[in-house]
């Protein structure tokens, strides 16, 4: 697939549950996939951070990514949360989010028992070989505990393996590193927080992917 530049205001959803048994409550999930895009929403991530992502098992991601690609309908991109602790969850949780229609998948690094750069580049290498559409890297290191370089981040990109990253790390000044490392100006960058979309646009992002709407 030919690569895409990325951008705009992308908002990861809410999953809302309810009932005793905890099911997601879909046709309260649609009601906010319809308020976002007719609020002028870029695109939606089903299954991240904000939409309890840890706390899901690998059935409930599958199920609310392929509701969200086939609801959404193309009225939007839908860039699928496909993180997984295991590469391979990550693998099964990505293709099938591209079978599905997804325009994307964004993948958070693993947690908990923290990969260094190298063994972090071989996941991102890993989901790549089974993958043909964009991969956002969604790296939140205060949350995670896996912290990744300017370096490392450009060289997925040169590599061919990511097309974009969401970047939490709260220093709007790692953007411009990153483009002054990347070979050429394909490279998405997404801001990550909420507290300065302004100045990180002025600082060479491409686009905002905020919670703050959900």
């Amino acid at each position: 697939m030919e690569k895409q530049k990325m951008g705009g205001v992308v908002f990861p959803l809410v999953t809302p549950f309810c009932g005793e048994d905890e099911h997601v409550n879909y046709p309260a999930l649609d009601k906010l996939i319809d308020f976002l895009i007719e609020n002028g929403a870029t695109g939606v991530i089903p299954c991240g951070s904000t939409g309890e992502l840890v706390s899901m098992t690998l059935e409930e991601q599958l199920e609310i990514n392929r509701h969200t690609i086939e609801y959404v309908n193309h009225r939007c991109k839908v860039y699928a949360c496909t993180g997984a602790y295991r590469t391979s969850d990550a693998i099964l949780l990505s293709k099938a989010a591209e079978e599905a229609g997804a325009d994307g998948v964004m993948v958070v690094t693993p947690w908990y028992i923290t990969p260094n750069e190298e063994e972090a580049y071989d996941h991102y290498k890993a989901i790549r070989a089974e993958l043909s559409i964009p991969l956002i890297l969604y790296h939140n290191p205060y949350l995670t505990g896996c912290w990744l370089s300017e370096k490392i981040i450009a060289k997925l990109y040169n590599d061919g393996i990511i097309d974009a990253i969401k970047d939490s790390a709260h220093d709007i000044y790692r953007h411009q590193n990153m483009r002054a490392l990347c070979k050429d100006d394909g490279f998405s960058i997404f801001y990550g927080y909420d507290n300065l979309p302004a100045e990180a646009l002025m600082m060479y992002a491409d686009g905002w992917i905020t919670g703050v709407g959900t």
